[in-house]
């Protein structure tokens, strides 16, 4: 009985709690907003920080004749690149997608095994060492494409480095005539000439000094350097030396410290060697004179600092920049490094293992953005980048922005269909769309084409739109992709899949469905002729917003005739705009731009004459402004009302009620976030004089039974004011599988076939 008592006077304490939670949903939501993307600057400049990109074991590094820097990130299996221009950090080869390796290839698309080492050719060419596949690839610098340079799957005797056989590569070198030099594990040292001729050049089982390097034995070879004089120094970990190779003789080179396991070396152009002394954790310094500790040996991990107090933790590569700065792949620090002066910085890694690229959003430059769509777990924010023909991502949990369709400094152009997405043209991205398994839809406006990322690899296809605009026939009932799409700019996803597009200078509002596309409004007339009218013989006036809710209903944005429309059962209905007004009886609305529906079926428009961004109320159909309208263009945290919108285009809403605004004419993208003291969202307002309503049993534990005559939709909600559920009728009667939720109290809410609340009632889940 105790357990009894105890879950009832629970149960009131929570019904008198729910009571005034019934009370507060009568108040309108209001918002704070601010900026998450953009400057207030058009532009296409993106502010980087390569500490805050996250590497996982970087295991090789190298730098190429312009400065910029090349970093084999061996966990993660790609090879990364830092711009010197801009401090970008990017992946220039290697893919999480389940690509096979074919010659030719572009080097992103191309699964890596593990990349080992690397070493940049005086040309820009990548050599990459793959030490678990027994290859070494290159990436030439003019294309991008990638390439088996040396090692065989099925080895033959012909002389070429391609045929031949290969069992660990681990280290590269080129001298100052191109030939690479490979160190292959297994106790050789090959050499390839620029004829692609691969030839032996040090290791054999003579474990005596001063003799021919193709007869020396070497125990465990696994670094290369090369001097001013192309003298050749190797790194035997196994028996703790360097060796030098001079006129094919190999020798012992004098080192004044005992190391352990060196891992590479490094010569400048003065002669001074650069050792990785691995398992002593620490980079040695060896000169005519004297043998020092360059870095390591401290006891901590320490930045800026003397570079001999700090500590190392497993360096397994080195190399020299243009200016004789010393970079160290400092592999368990998941960092790179820099020793300037004597001193030592981080210059890439956040010190947590991981994979992480991209831009600062909030510093970052937009031009025009005009669309905006979130990922289904709405941690990902993806931006048509208007004017600069990109579409961007923003991870809103660590601020960083990447580019993932179009060319940035590029302008506007149509090249080709199935490449990356990153290596295609746009021109004018219109509009933006994720679909539920990630593919992103873009409006493609100026080349009259909706364009489709894949998911799974990045690639990207014409969607819908042939690029012609002079057929009279817009190609209904046929493929979508030799269909006329003219400025198609909003595009929407349903929860079946279709998509559909707002093709505004045609006039309609295209659907796709199984690659066929079909006109469900709009008869290709610029004009108006009526409301509550089928949809099929509707005309509407430069339509350029369109949305979906979960039932299918559709929402437009009929910017030219200044209203919004919705299609429902086949019939178009204006629900703003027209005769319809804000509350109190404001202005018309001016023209509405994109449209957006929530999860409690509010519809939310962005007017782009007024700069504000309305809200129509599910049940009440009462208009509201909840941003812009003020003078404050750049208020960070401020009431939205306050805030000065300009020309916003787009609107995407979170779970969590948090509403993105494309704000075009101010080059960002601004977030309002619900005040929490106003965060029940949904009016009360009642019907009088309608049938009661019966929900049995009541407590609940597994299924509800809800029966009211006039009831079309039944909403679950819970007590933070979520809805969880929005389910149709069945002749009055609906019934809700309870499994998934827990114990407690929730509101059971039901309208009619207006829309319009009927009842609310309390149910109690008791298991």
């Amino acid at each position: 009985m105790k357990t009894i008592n105890s879950f009832a006077r629970s149960l009131r304490a929570t019904m008198l709690i729910s009571l005034v939670a019934c009370s507060a949903a009568f108040a309108q939501t209001t918002y704070k907003i601010s900026t998450i993307v953009g400057t207030g600057t058009g532009g296409n400049a993106l502010v980087t920080d390569p500490l805050k990109a996250q590497f996982n074991a970087p295991n090789g590094v190298d730098v190429d004749s312009q400065g910029n820097i090349y970093i084999c990130d061996l966990i993660n299996k790609r090879i990364r690149k830092i711009e010197v221009a801009t401090n970008l950090v990017s992946t220039i080869a290697g893919t999480d997608q389940p690509n096979t390796f074919t010659d030719g290839m572009m080097a992103k698309d191309a699964p890596l095994g593990v990349p080992g080492a690397l070493a940049v050719a005086a040309n820009g060419d990548i050599y990459i060492a793959e030490s678990d596949s027994g290859r070494v690839l290159r990436i030439d610098a003019s294309s991008n494409k990638i390439y088996r340079f040396a090692g065989s799957d099925n080895p033959t005797n012909t002389g070429k480095a391609v045929d031949a056989e290969l069992v660990k590569p681990i280290a590269l070198e080129l001298d100052s005539q191109g030939n690479v030099y490979i160190v292959d594990r297994a106790g050789f040292v090959y050499k390839v000439d620029t004829n692609d001729n691969i030839s032996k050049f040090a290791g054999g089982t003579n474990p005596a000094n001063n003799i021919p390097a193709d007869q020396a034995l070497l125990s465990f070879p696994v670094g290369i350097g090369v001097d001013a004089s192309d003298r050749i120094y190797i790194a035997d970990r196994d028996r703790n030396r360097i060796f030098r190779v001079e006129n094919d003789t190999l020798s012992t080179f004098a080192v004044g410290l005992p190391m352990s396991k060196p891992r590479q070396v490094e010569v400048d152009a003065s002669g001074v060697v650069y050792i990785a002394d691995m398992g002593n954790q620490r980079i040695l310094k060896v000169t005519p004179d004297s043998t020092t500790i360059f870095a390591g040996s401290g006891s901590t991990f320490q930045d800026n600092v003397p570079a001999d107090e700090t500590k190392l933790n497993n360096p397994r590569d080195i190399t020299l920049d243009a200016d004789g700065n010393l970079l160290i792949a400092d592999r368990q620090h998941h960092r790179i490094r820099r020793v300037e002066n004597d001193t030592i910085t981080t210059i890439a890694g956040d010190g947590t293992a991981g994979y992480l690229e991209g831009a600062i959003a909030s510093q970052s430059q937009l031009n025009e953005p005009g669309g905006v769509s979130l990922s289904s777990d709405d941690n990902l924010l993806y931006i048509a980048d208007g004017i600069n023909n990109l579409v961007v991502k923003v991870d809103l949990t660590t601020g960083i922005m990447s580019d993932i369709a179009g060319i940035r400094h590029k302008s506007g152009g149509y090249n080709q269909d199935n490449i990356l997405a990153t290596g295609a043209l746009l021109n004018v991205a219109g509009g933006v769309e994720v679909a539920a398994n990630g593919d992103v839809y873009i409006a493609d406006s100026h080349n009259h084409r909706v364009r489709r990322v894949n998911a799974s690899n990045g690639k990207i296809i014409t969607f819908a739109g042939d690029g012609n605009t002079t057929d009279i026939d817009p190609g209904d009932n046929g493929l979508a992709t030799n269909a006329q799409l003219n400025v198609p700019i909003g595009v929407a996803v349903d929860n079946n899949g279709n998509v559909y597009i707002a093709d505004r200078n045609q006039n309609r509002i295209r659907r796709v469905k199984n690659d066929t596309i079909t006109t469900i409004t709009g008869d290709g007339t610029e004009g108006f002729n009526g409301d509550n009218i089928l949809a099929s013989d509707a005309q509407l006036k430069k339509a350029v917003g369109i949305a979906v809710d979960a039932n299918g209903v559709i929402y437009i944005g009929d910017r030219n005739n200044l209203i919004v429309r919705k299609i429902e059962n086949d019939t178009i209905k204006i629900i703003a705009g027209g005769t319809i007004q804000e509350g109190g009886g404001a202005p018309n609305i001016g023209r509405p731009r994109q449209v957006a529906v929530d999860g409690s079926g509010n519809v939310f428009f962005a007017d782009l004459d007024s700069s504000r961004i309305r809200r129509i109320d599910a049940v009440t159909g009462a208009i509201t402004t909840i941003a812009g309208g003020g003078t404050d263009a750049t208020g960070e945290n401020i009431d939205a009302t306050d805030a000065a919108l300009n020309q916003p285009r787009d609107i995407a809403i979170a779970a969590n009620g948090d509403i993105y605004i494309a704000d075009r004419g101010n080059h960002r993208i601004r977030v309002l976030k619900p005040d929490p003291a106003s965060r029940i969202t949904r009016s009360n307002v009642s019907v009088t004089g309608v049938t009661p309503t019966l929900v049995y049993p009541n407590p609940a534990s597994q299924q509800v039974t809800i029966r009211n005559k006039s009831a079309q939709q039944v909403v679950l909600i819970n007590m933070q004011g979520k809805q969880l559920s929005q389910t149709k009728t069945n002749n009055g009667k609906a019934q809700l599988n309870l499994n998934n939720l827990t114990s407690g109290i929730y509101f059971i809410r039901i309208l009619n076939a207006n829309g319009q609340l009927i009842n609310t009632k309390t149910l109690v889940i008791n298991r």
